[in-house]
């Protein structure tokens, strides 16, 4: 605390000082026994300087870290999140920071020195100061861990810590990170020696997950930060790459460091007056909300917008007197690229085309028991998925023969994908 007082304070001030008991120190709390710091109240001390690392060092008996009010600058330690008690993101929030990141470290047989580390994707953990050195002894996939081996709730990613000896392993679960188990080489030891046993603990209670990057290397974050000043108008949207996504205004987010789950998106009453552009239709399925009503815009709407579940559209166009936006007729026996298309006239259905997979035509037409209907076929063979015209609703999917089953596998997902979007043409 000592060496990060000056840097943390800027043109504030803070009383700490070696002088002076700790139990003074403004805004930390000491108890326990022994006595340890397990809390920093700095709310509202007029502090104008930046988060230093060192209070990312702070050991693990810090409960709680406010910090909320200060006019702090540079990045968040990203350790203090395990402090249980913070008030982080409304500090980044408010100030437009983020997290410290945290550098990348794969697999090596060498020791891993003290501090955080980032392992394989999404799992942070800290590596305490210890006489016992551990080092990443390797990650597991289905062809290391089967299945069945695998507790229920747990994915199939692990990451195991073991000591330079390779007698003991720690295994922890990528994804969530908690522990999996503990694992001993030596036969005749039924159970792992106690300083081991309490390594693994310290190391598996501070194992996370590592918070997303301001903005994701996802379709969805590009498409809303290009739809920013044309869905704007003369209003005003928070949207930036210098903060999370899930700081944007009306954007909630939800899923893992990995990739988005689920995106919505709440702009009503807003005061934007541009129009809605094409990157909205655009956005990807998973999209689960939509409301736009209470803003002046103009233009069309994309029609594929009405795939989010819960959407205000219908009431946004009786509103400003919109209508959806034209969809292209798909044309016959000719490849189609990526998009939206409307199938067999002004009372057929609308299918969207993802981008990637097997080549696909709109190639014939066939009558069965649901009526007439269209069949989209690759153009590799005779795969076809029939879609009742009008109705939106899968009839008949057809996987030749004679395709590998690796291909027979990409076709039968494209189907999933372009039935799943599949709906009959707005009046």
């Amino acid at each position: 605390l000592l060496a990060a007082r000056d840097a943390l304070a800027g043109d504030g001030a803070l009383n700490w000082s070696a002088d002076l008991p700790v139990t003074e120190w403004d805004g930390a709390t000491v108890s326990g026994t022994p006595r340890r710091v397990t809390g920093l109240d700095l709310r509202n001390r007029g502090l104008t300087g930046s988060i230093p690392p060192e209070l990312g060092s702070l050991p693990p008996t810090l409960a709680t870290v406010s910090l909320g009010g200060n006019a702090l600058t540079g990045c968040v330690p990203e350790r203090l999140r395990l402090a249980e008690n913070n008030d982080l993101e409304p500090l980044m929030a408010e100030r437009r920071i983020w997290y410290c990141p945290v550098p990348p470290i794969l697999w090596s047989e060498e020791a891993i020195p003290p501090g955080t580390h980032q392992y394989y994707g999404a799992l942070i953990v800290d590596i305490p100061a210890s006489d016992l050195e551990v080092n990443l002894c390797g990650t597991s996939h289905v062809d290391v861990a089967t299945p069945e081996d695998i507790p229920e709730g747990h994915s199939q990613d692990a990451v195991c810590f073991g000591d330079l000896d390779g007698r003991w392993e720690l295994w922890l679960d990528e994804h969530y990170g908690v522990e999996w188990w503990r694992y001993s080489a030596d036969a005749d030891e039924q159970t792992l020696p106690a300083d081991v046993d309490a390594l693994f603990d310290r190391i598996a209670k501070t194992a996370r997950l590592a918070p997303p990057p301001p903005c994701w290397d996802e379709p969805a974050c590009a498409m809303l930060w290009a739809a920013r000043d044309t869905l704007a108008g003369d209003g005003t949207l928070n949207w930036s790459t210098d903060i999370p996504m899930w700081m944007w205004d009306g954007v909630t987010v939800s899923g893992i460091s990995r990739g988005v789950a689920g995106l919505g998106l709440d702009l009503r009453n807003r005061g934007l007056t541009g129009s809605i552009p094409p990157e909205l239709g655009s956005l990807p399925p998973t999209l689960v909300h939509l409301l736009l009503a209470g803003n002046a815009f103009t233009g069309c709407v994309p029609e594929r917008l009405r795939l989010a579940a819960a959407n205000d559209l219908e009431r946004l166009m009786a509103e400003r007197g919109l209508s959806w936006c034209p969809v292209a007729v798909m044309p016959s026996a000719t490849i189609l690229s990526a998009g939206t298309y409307q199938i067999d006239g002004p009372n057929g259905t609308i299918v969207d085309i993802p981008d990637g997979g097997p080549e696909i035509a709109l190639t014939r037409r066939m009558l069965s028991e649901s009526g007439i209907a269209n069949c989209l076929t690759t153009v590799t063979g005779e795969n076809r998925l029939c879609l009742a015209e009008g109705i939106g609703l899968e009839v008949l999917r057809w996987i030749d023969s004679d395709v590998t089953d690796e291909l027979s596998m990409a076709v039968n997902t494209l189907f999933d994908q372009i039935a799943a979007t599949a709906r009959p043409a707005p009046p």
